[in-house]
């Protein structure tokens, strides 16, 4: 064969072969590439985030390598049908109807459908290397969920239409079924692991596994609920969920109540239980009236009580030892709590939010009352009382308060809605935690010298708190303008949430965590929005960037404050160019180092003294002035302080140290001229004194 031919025949089986790949891939490509059109796709090709076309039944290609589907649509979809491999979906669309999904699916979250009436899971294949995860949440028209051999989790709540569920022949190993209003029957798998059960108000028959633990809400009719031979020692007694379990603190299988029916307006607790279990009666705001216990009960648990406020008779156990933390946070009942001698153990915040009246039957070894609080003593171990009395109660309607002598600590709940006006914390208390957000009339608060820690934000919380004051001889915090600051001034720590007018001195270098920053103070009767005007000195170079927020500030040029509010501003300008709306930007003025200095400087109004007595004069200097070598004031600013006498015949001074002397009686005026030298130029303020010679 000729070569000429040899490549004619090459170059025509090429041409061919080209044709082939153009004619049968390219078109393929091109229609695939048009189904996802309308999709919002991710790079790597495999999730699809969302939808923009306008078609009611939207299917996704099968083969399309799409893994994740997440569509969040309005009410134009009528159906979606999701493909084969797909792995993970979440949708929340108005107007879906039908839903179609794949064999592959491990895991679903579908919220807010309420126009679907039907769930099919039946055809999903689950494989144990996974973890599966259907949630199907208020979806209020869902009549039907169809369930095949799925295992994972499974979360049912919100679904008003649903009366049925059969879970039968799944694998499920969690079990979460709520607020389904019309939800007559369950049928859970036997291997069930665990089973929470609340909101179901027309709930008739609920047969719970032999290998399930359970958990239920008080507002769900227990006698519907039937618990037989389970292993994990759970069963219902006259409304009451109970839990048989080894404890390897008392080394023996105690009793403890889990949960009670609210639906009852008398509860009698089983003879034999020795704990009111965390949480067991929280809630309880519904018709129960009145709480028997047995003297066997010896723990009340955390939020153990939490809601209970139609109670009328509550007897503590005779044997009670120990109260958890919150265990009668929230509890309003109509009686007062009378607590019994056998009392060893109580949680510093046992009461907070509690508003009712609390009184002992007599002082015992860990507890003592005074002026209408309850203290509490730790014990060692022979049961002698410690040194140090902890207030653990105080009246909530109490508008004053008087401590016991000795006080080393005050629990953070204790003035959780209380009426008091003012807390003059007594020395001797060494540290601060105080939850004042619902303390609505506490205006003032004093900090005595042994406080070394205050656990911050505290005051910012305050919804009413306007004067702050700190011993002078206290270690390791000052205030300053009803600020608190670390001892050196250094660190801004906390600022009241009603200033708004914040002045930090000359001299602080970090602003803690909210400290500087707009405030929502949600009151009883109305919502405050305080938004504080800030005056930052030079020297501030620390401070949280996310938490900072004001209305405006007073700040100096070239400094990292100043760039901050810079930077800022042309951030939200960006943004609200991108987005479309009118950006709302940080005020400020340049301030004046000179004037603000010399408008920092303190000087008493008036001075009486006898005739031939003496006095100095007292001037205090902002920390930017007696430590100026250390701040960005620059190393030649000074203040000089001059003194003289309107009247030499009542009293002289001396011009350089502010010594006064008396003459003869008689009223005259001492001028302090202070004048701030920066090395670029001079400022003066003259102070004037009302002096009295008697």
């Amino acid at each position: 064969m000729k070569r000429s031919l040899k490549k004619t025949i090459a170059f025509v089986l090429t041409l061919a072969l080209a044709l082939q790949l153009i004619v049968f891939e390219a078109p393929a490509k091109s229609a695939f590439a048009s189904e996802l059109s309308d999709f919002d796709i991710s790079e790597d090709g495999t999730c699809v985030w969302g939808y923009y076309g306008t078609d009611e039944d939207v299917v996704i290609p099968a083969d399309s390598g799409i893994t994740y589907v997440s569509m969040w649509v309005g009410e134009n979809i009528k159906s979606i049908t999701i493909p084969e491999g797909v792995e993970s979906v979440s949708i929340s669309a108005d107007g879906l109807e039908k839903l179609a999904l794949p064999s592959t699916l491990t895991y679903l979250y579908l919220s807010y459908c309420p126009a679907l009436k039907e769930v099919d899971l039946s055809k999903i294949v689950n494989t144990p290397e996974y973890y599966n995860s259907y949630e199907i949440i208020n979806c209020n028209k869902l009549e039907t969920i169809k369930f095949g051999k799925i295992m994972g989790y499974l979360n049912v709540s919100g679904s008003e239409s649903l009366k049925s569920l059969d879970l039968s022949k799944s694998d499920l190993d969690e079990v979460y079924i709520w607020e389904c209003p019309n939800l007559t029957d369950i049928k859970f798998n036997k291997d069930v692991q665990y089973v929470s059960l609340g909101s179901l108000d027309s709930i008739k028959n609920a047969v719970i596994p032999e290998n399930a633990t359970l958990y239920l809400c008080g507002d769900i009719d227990f006698d519907k609920i039937t618990v037989k031979n389970n292993k994990n020692g759970y069963s219902i007694k006259d409304g009451g969920l109970y839990h048989e379990y080894y404890n390897s603190y008392y080394d023996a299988t105690i009793k403890s109540l889990e949960a009670i029916d609210f639906n009852k307006k008398t509860i009698n607790v089983a003879e034999g239980t020795l704990f009111i279990d965390n949480l067991s009666l929280s809630g309880n705001y519904y018709n129960t009236e009145v709480i028997n216990f047995p003297d066997s009960v010896e723990i009340f648990g955390y939020y153990a009580f939490e809601g209970g406020d139609k109670i009328k008779e509550f007897n503590f156990p005779k044997n009670l030892i120990t109260m958890q933390s919150y265990c009668f946070a929230g509890f309003n009942p109509d009686v007062e709590l009378v607590l019994p001698e056998s009392l060893k153990d109580i949680d510093y915040d046992a009461f907070a939010g509690f508003t009712g009246k609390v009184t002992l039957n007599k002082e015992t070894p860990s507890l003592s009352e005074y002026k209408d609080g309850i203290y509490y003593y730790y014990l060692d171990e022979n049961d002698e009382r410690s040194p140090f009395p902890w207030l653990i109660y105080y009246p909530s309607d109490k508008t004053s308060i008087e401590f016991l002598p000795d006080t080393t600590y005050i629990a953070p709940g204790v003035f959780k809605n209380s009426a008091i006006k003012s807390l003059d914390i007594p020395e001797g208390v060494m540290w601060l935690d105080l939850d004042l957000k619902t303390a609505w009339n506490l205006t003032s608060i004093s900090i005595p010298a042994s406080v070394f820690s205050i656990y911050t934000p505290m005051i910012a919380y305050a919804p009413a708190l306007k004067k702050v004051t700190i011993h002078p001889d206290n270690e390791s915090y000052c205030s300053y303008k009803n600020c608190i600051y670390n001892k050196d001034m250094t660190a801004l720590v906390d600022v009241p949430a009603t200033l708004e007018n914040i002045e930090i001195p000359e001299g602080v270098i970090s602003l803690n965590y909210y400290t500087v920053t707009n405030h929502f103070i949600s009151g009883p009767e109305e919502d405050i929005y305080i938004q504080p005007t800030v005056s930052f000195p030079k020297s501030v170079e620390e401070y949280d960037y996310y938490s900072l927020s004001f209305k405006s500030a007073k700040v100096y040029a070239d400094t990292p404050m100043a760039k901050f509010i810079v930077d800022t501003n042309d951030e939200f300008k960006y943004y609200a160019e991108y987005y479309g709306y009118e950006p709302e930007l940080y005020e400020y003025t340049l301030r004046d180092s000179n004037k603000d200095l010399l408008n920092m400087i303190y000087v008493v109004d008036s001075i009486g003294i006898k005739k031939g007595k003496k006095t100095t004069v007292s001037v205090d200097l902002p920390v930017g002035l007696n430590a100026v070598s250390k701040l960005t004031l620059g190393n030649n600013t000074e203040c000089s302080i001059k003194f003289s006498s309107s009247d030499k015949k009542v009293a002289t001074v001396n011009s350089k140290t502010g010594v006064i002397k008396a003459k003869k009686k008689g009223t005259c005026t001492i001028n302090v001229k202070c004048t701030i030298d920066n090395g670029k130029k001079k400022t003066s303020k003259t102070f004037k004194i009302k002096l009295k010679v008697k």
